[in-house]
């Protein structure tokens, strides 16, 4: 789903530089795997910063899989984007992604995966979150309970323009 993040926020890249707001992601991985993603998703490569994970770590973010998928935040956040009807970058992500897998296979796993399966799989099932700052303050703090469970877009977007810091 971070696939799926990414692209929502793409979309709004034109409306963040017009109230001059920096997006900044941070993603697991590679630079490798990082300009791969970039690739993919459509995501500007000058917007994300590829991590080992360590700043998931320092963030408290969950992973693992009972924190992940077995989560009742999972099937309610999907659930909800089917009767709002706001899983258009998830239909568009979806085959891309599956496209991906099928052409370039392990290329996508966290590179924890070198460490042996259990290391791997808890990094590639890590959450994350969305954050806006003002200087080095949170104003805006979301961190995703489940796979899928992003911070509603219109309550970050809001927050980003509240701040008038131009930091996000």
């Amino acid at each position: 789903f971070c696939w799926e993040l990414a692209t929502v926020l793409r979309n709004q890249l034109s409306t963040l530089e017009a109230n001059n707001i920096k997006l900044v992601a941070v993603g697991i991985g590679d630079v490798e795997k990082a300009r791969a993603f970039c690739e993919e998703t459509g995501f500007p490569a000058a917007n994300l910063f590829s991590d080992t994970g360590e700043t998931y770590k320092a963030l408290g973010f969950r992973k693992g899989l009972q924190d992940t998928f077995f989560r009742p935040e999972t099937p309610q956040a999907l659930q909800n984007r089917v009767q709002k009807g706001s899983n258009k970058e998830l239909s568009e992500v979806l085959p891309r992604y599956a496209q991906a897998w099928q052409r370039d296979g392990t290329k996508w796993l966290p590179p924890d995966f070198q460490r042996g399966i259990s290391a791997g799989l808890e990094q590639g099932l890590q959450q994350g979150g969305q954050f806006v700052f003002k200087g080095k303050d949170v104003i805006f703090a979301h961190v995703d309970p489940g796979t899928a469970a992003h911070a509603d877009l219109g309550e970050l977007l809001e927050a980003a323009r509240a701040d008038g810091s131009k930091d996000d």
